[in-house]
């Protein structure tokens, strides 16, 4: 049900970053529990964004969500990698930056620039009120026309 480049390009972002995730799961795991615990959470929650993302064509609250949660865990996710990789976290600090990281990166990035061009687009198409004073009745609109045109 995909319509946009956009939601396809974002998709496959948020599946790269679970691939990625999943695979690194059992070494991860090996070395710091909760950070592999964390993996596994983080991937079962960037699989139902995509699948929010990708199917909710219909119902643009639950595309919206699916769009807004996806960049807040993509984002934890970098911010993640980036503290691992510089001060360190709780027990765990990898001085090595390898390129599946880097791969990660990139799909944040991506994701997070699909995110604001997705939410931008949206703002964009808010219809605009056919009258500034939308609540006035219509013989009130009228009333005022008229004394414009100096008919009354």
């Amino acid at each position: 049900m995909v319509r946009t480049g956009l939601r396809g390009l974002a998709g496959l972002c948020l599946f790269v970053v679970t691939a990625i995730l999943l695979a690194y799961v059992p070494t991860i795991y090996y070395d710091q529990h909760y950070l592999g615990a964390l993996f596994v959470f983080a991937s079962i929650a960037l699989l139902g964004c995509a699948i929010l993302v990708m199917v909710a064509n219909h119902n643009s609250s639950i595309e919206r969500f699916g769009w807004t949660f996806g960049a807040v865990v993509m984002t934890v996710i970098l911010g993640g990698y980036v503290a691992s990789r510089t001060i360190g976290l709780v027990s765990y600090q990898d001085p090595h930056w390898i390129w599946p990281g880097s791969v990660t990166l990139a799909a944040v990035a991506v994701f997070d620039l699909c995110f604001l061009v997705r939410m931008r687009r949206r703002d964009d198409r808010a219809p605009a009120p056919a009258y500034p004073d939308s609540g006035a009745s219509f013989s009130t609109r009228r009333r005022a026309a008229r004394q414009r045109a100096g008919l009354s």
